[in-house]
C-alpha cells in the first residue's frame, strides 16, 4: 500500500483490519480477488474494487502486489480480468453523488444521460500504476491535493484517472 493514500500497514494487526474489510460480512460491498499466480496458486497481491462509493462518488478499483511481482505485467493481466468481470455485473439504475469534475455525459434515446465510470487514484509519484492504467483503457481526469493519511501534516499530489465500463469490449486492454 505504499503508493495509496492509505500508506503502509506496519503490523499484522494492521493488515488483518484493512483485509477484513474485503471479508464475510464486509465483502458484500466490494468485488475483491486474491491475485494468484497461475502455475502455483500463491496468492501475490489482492485487487478489485473496494468500495463502491469513493471520495470521487464512483467505485474504485485498486490492486496491491508484493513488491518482488512489479514490473512483470501482473498488474496488467490483472487490470484486464477484473474489467472484464466488472463490466459482465447486471447494472441498474441508481443514485450517485459524484464529485463535479467526474460527471461524464453522453446522448441517448431519451436525451442526456450520465455515464457509469470506475475510478482509481495514485500518488503523483507511482508512476507505474499510472502506465497500467492507461494501458487499460483508463484516463486521467482530475489531480488534486489531499491530506497524507500517512502523515496528517503532509499533503499528496492525487493523479485520478477514471474508466467507462460500457466501452469495454474483450481484448481492449
Amino acid at each position: 500500500m505504499i503508493n495509496t493514500p492509505l500508506g503502509v500497514t506496519s503490523s499484522p494487526s494492521q493488515s488483518q483490519a484493512h483485509l477484513s474489510l474485503f471479508l464475510p460480512p464486509n465483502d458484500i460491498s466490494t468485488f475483491n480477488f486474491a491475485i494468484c499466480l497461475n502455475h502455483t496458486g500463491e496468492m501475490i497481491g489482492i485487487g478489485g474494487c473496494h468500495s463502491l462509493t469513493s471520495m470521487f462518488g464512483w467505485p474504485v478499483v485498486g490492486y496491491q502486489l508484493r513488491k518482488e511481482y512489479w514490473g512483470q505485467g501482473l498488474a496488467t493481466e490483472f487490470l484486464r480480468g477484473w474489467l472484464g468481470l466488472w463490466a459482465a455485473l447486471p447494472r441498474g439504475e441508481r443514485e450517485v453523488r459524484v464529485h463535479p469534475g467526474m460527471v461524464a455525459v453522453r446522448e441517448g434515446e431519451g436525451g442526456e444521460e450520465r455515464v457509469e465510470e470506475v475510478v482509481c487514484a495514485w500518488t503523483v509519484d507511482n508512476v507505474a500504476s499510472q502506465r497500467v492504467l492507461e494501458k487499460g483503457g483508463f484516463e486521467l481526469c482530475l489531480v488534486q491535493r489531499e491530506r497524507d493519511l500517512r502523515d496528517r501534516e503532509k499533503e499528496v499530489e492525487l493523479r485520478v484517472y477514471r474508466y467507462f465500463p460500457g466501452r469495454y469490449q474483450e481484448g481492449s486492454v
